[in-house]
C-alpha cells in the first residue's frame, strides 16, 4: 500500500489486485479482515488515521482511540457482462479527517464523519463507510 504521513498518523489507500491478499489488522478492522474474501479485485480500500507497521512482512495498520475510518470503493458491475457498468477513471475523493478524534466506542460517530467526508457520489462506485 502507499502512505502518505501527516503527523504521527497515516492515511492509507490500496487497491485489490489478487483474492489471495492477507492483511494482519487490529481490533477495529475485525470485520474488515473477516470479510475480505468478499471484495472483488479492483476494489479500493482506503484506511485514515491509522498507524502502519510491520508484523511478520505484512502491513499491519493499527487503528488508536477510535480515531480510525475505513472506506470501501466497491466498484459496481453489469451483472450481464460482468464488466464495470461505468468506466473507472480516479478513486472517488474523500476529505481529511476535520475536527479531531472520533470517540464514540461503536464507531457509529466514525461512520458519520466518514459520510460527511464524501462529497459526492461516483457512478462507477459503491462507497461503504466502516
Amino acid at each position: 500500500p502507499k502512505a502518505s504521513k501527516g503527523s504521527h498518523k497515516y492515511s492509507v489507500t490500496f487497491s485489490i489486485v489478487d483474492a489471495s491478499i492477507t492483511l494482519a489488522t487490529s481490533v477495529p478492522f475485525v470485520w474488515f479482515c473477516n470479510n475480505l474474501n468478499n471484495f472483488k479485485v479492483r476494489d479500493i480500500i482506503r484506511i485514515q488515521g491509522a498507524f502502519l507497521q510491520s508484523f511478520n512482512s505484512y502491513p499491519q495498520l493499527v487503528g488508536k482511540d477510535n480515531c480510525t475510518s475505513v472506506t470501501i470503493f466497491h466498484r459496481k458491475d453489469n451483472f450481464l457482462t460482468g464488466w464495470p457498468s461505468e468506466p473507472l477513471t480516479i478513486v472517488p475523493h474523500v476529505e481529511p479527517i476535520k475536527n479531531g478524534k472520533m470517540v464514540s466506542e461503536d464507531g457509529s460517530q466514525a461512520r458519520a464523519v466518514a459520510a460527511v467526508r464524501l462529497p459526492y457520489i461516483d457512478p462507477a462506485w459503491e462507497v461503504t463507510n466502516l
